[in-house]
C-alpha cells in the first residue's frame, strides 16, 4: 500500500495567522483537487494566538470551519478519504522580534503535537498545479530527518557562524561529528559585512515531509524561551541534520505538481500560466458558477448528454504545444466506467444558416 494511503502515517501541518489563513483558503482547494491522497490525513493547524501580534486569531474563527466545508466537498468529489479531523493549536511568542520569527518558530515546536510518524508541512501560500504523484515510498524507508526542496545557501553569510557559536555552548551539540558546519561565504564586495550569503547543502520547506520523532528531538536543544538560534525553520533543521551528519532527502517538488506563491503578483503569474475555460455563444449553462473554490466552467449540454467546453491556452502553452504536438488529458471517473472522450481543435457545432 502506498505510504500516504495509510491514514495513520502522515498529518498535514500548516501555520497561519490572520493574513495567511486567507491565502490558505485560496490554495487549500488546489491541494485537495490535485492530490486527493491528502484526504486520508488528519490536519494540524498552528495559529497565531499571541495578544502581542497584530495578526492574532481565535480558535473559533469561522475560516477554520470553512476549511472543513471545502474538505467535505472534495471528499465527495473524489469519492475517497476520511471524515475531516482538524486540530487547531494556539501559539504565543510575546517576545518575538517580528511575525516571521513568531510563525517559523511555531513550525518547529508544532512537531510535538503530531501523532503520526510523519507530517507534511505545507506553507499556506503553496499551491498545487496538477494532479500527479508527489512522493516515493523509498524516501520514507530511508528514515531521513526530513524530505524537502533543494536549496543551496543561507542569508546573511554569517548565519553558520551564529549557529556554530550557539552550538558551541551546548555540550550535546559541540561533540557531534559535523561540528562546526562550514560553507562557502559569498560577498558582493570585499568590504561587505555581514557577507551576502553562505553556500551549503540545505533544504527549503514550502513543501516538506518531517520525520516526527527526529524533528521533535531537536526541541531539546532550545531553551525555555522557545527561541531558535536562527529565525528559520528550514535553516534550523538543516543545521541540526548537518551537525549529526543525519541523512535527509531533497527533490524538486515543482516537478511533482506543487509551486509557491510569494506575493499577490505571484498569484496572477500562476493564473496566467494555466489554460482557462472561456465563454462561447453556444453555451447553455455554467458549472460551479457560484462556487469560488472552483473555476466556473461554461458548457453546452446537448439533449443526449454531450457536454462541450472551450478552453483558451496561454501564450507559453501554445508554444509548448507547437513544439511537442502533445496534450495531456485527465478525467476523474470515481472508479466508474470511462465515458467517450473527444478532444478537438475544430469548431464542434453546426454553423447556423
Amino acid at each position: 500500500m502506498p505510504a500516504l494511503d495509510r491514514m495513520d502515517f502522515c498529518t498535514i501541518l500548516v501555520a497561519v495567522d490572520d493574513y495567511f489563513i486567507n491565502k490558505m483558503l485560496m490554495t487549500w482547494p488546489t491541494w485537495l483537487l490535485c492530490h486527493p491522497e491528502l484526504l486520508n490525513m488528519n490536519v494540524l493547524i498552528v495559529f497565531d494566538a499571541d495578544p502581542a501580534s497584530d495578526r492574532q486569531m481565535k480558535a473559533d474563527d469561522p475560516r477554520f470551519k470553512r476549511l472543513g466545508e471545502i474538505w467535505n466537498e472534495y471528499r465527495e468529489y473524489h469519492g475517497r478519504g476520511k471524515a475531516f479531523y482538524m486540530r487547531v493549536v494556539p501559539w504565543q511568542m510575546p517576545d518575538a522580534k517580528n511575525q516571521r520569527e513568531r510563525m517559523l518558530t511555531a513550525l518547529v515546536h508544532a512537531s510535538a503535537y503530531v501523532q503520526t510518524p510523519w507530517y507534511l508541512k505545507l506553507d499556506a501560500d503553496t499551491y498545487a498545479t496538477e494532479p500527479k504523484g508527489f512522493y516515493y515510498d523509498r524516501w520514507f524507508k530511508q528514515r531521513p530527518a526530513f524530505i524537502g526542496n533543494p536549496w543551496g545557501y543561507t542569508k546573511p553569510g554569517n548565519a553558520l557562524n551564529q549557529l556554530n557559536a550557539w552550538a558551541n555552548e551546548i555540550p550535546e551539540l559541540r561533540g557531534l561529528p559535523g561540528w562546526p558546519v562550514m560553507g562557502e561565504v559569498i560577498r558582493r564586495s570585499p568590504d561587505e559585512n555581514p557577507p551576502w550569503k553562505v553556500n551549503h547543502r540545505r533544504m527549503a520547506s514550502w513543501v516538506m515531509f518531517g520525520n516526527t520523532q527526529w524533528c521533535t528531538s531537536t526541541l531539546e536543544y532550545l531553551g525555555d524561551d522557545l527561541r531558535l538560534p536562527f529565525p528559520s525553520q528550514d535553516t534550523y533543521f538543516s543545521y541540526i541534520a548537518a551537525l549529526q551528519k543525519r541523512n535527509f532527502v531533497v527533490d524538486k517538488f515543482r516537478k511533482y505538481g506543487w509551486n509557491h506563491i510569494r506575493n499577490e503578483r505571484g498569484v496572477a503569474e500562476a493564473q496566467e500560466k494555466m489554460m482557462k475555460p472561456v465563454e462561447f455563444p453556444e453555451q447553455t449553462c455554467v458549472y460551479a458558477k457560484d462556487q469560488p473554490q472552483y473555476l466556473p466552467l461554461p458548457v453546452h449540454k446537448s439533449d443526449d448528454g454531450v457536454v462541450t467546453s472551450c478552453w483558451r491556452l496561454t501564450f507559453w502553452e501554445r508554444l509548448k504545444l507547437l513544439v511537442t504536438g502533445r496534450i495531456w488529458y485527465s478525467v476523474t471517473t470515481f472508479n466508474q466506467p470511462l465515458q467517450l472522450q473527444l478532444p478537438r481543435i475544430d469548431y464542434p457545432f453546426t454553423p447556423q444558416e
